[in-house]
């Protein structure tokens, strides 16, 4: 049976870019490992996330070791409670990327949910696997 600390250890996460609803109510990053085991040889890094309501977003971290953000340095891997950092300018150059046909606002509860045609790029070389949901 694996522990956390072997599940929990020598991860990398670079270069994600998007955006949250609001980071002051749910922070967009948020790295939570078990008092018991903490997480270790954690990087974060080049994470660009800004929030969509407000100007001040939250990065929080408990029991978790390694480099970025709200992660603690260190060899002694001892438990501890959460870490709050307060962010209140955008990430550098920050421009979240959006796909053609995101929507610009929410469904009614009465209105169908269009199901989008998936390009054969999206599965280069694969036969779709019905006509009628890859039609251009």
């Amino acid at each position: 049976m694996r522990n956390a600390a072997d599940c929990c250890a020598d991860i990398t996460f670079s270069n994600w870019t998007g955006d949250c609803v609001n980071g002051s109510q749910r922070a967009p990053i948020y790295v939570d490992c078990p008092a018991g085991e903490p997480c270790t040889d954690i990087v974060l890094k080049d994470i660009n996330i800004w929030t969509e309501a407000g100007n001040t977003e939250y990065y929080k971290c408990a029991n978790a070791y390694g480099s970025g953000y709200c992660l603690r340095n260190g060899t002694t891997h001892t438990a501890y409670n959460t870490t709050t950092v307060t962010v209140t300018t955008p990430p550098t150059d920050y421009a979240a990327p959006y796909m053609p046909s995101d929507l610009s606002s929410g469904l009614g509860v009465t209105t169908s949910i269009a199901v989008p045609t998936v390009p054969t790029t999206f599965f280069p070389g694969a036969t779709p696997a019905t006509r009628r949901a890859y039609q251009p």
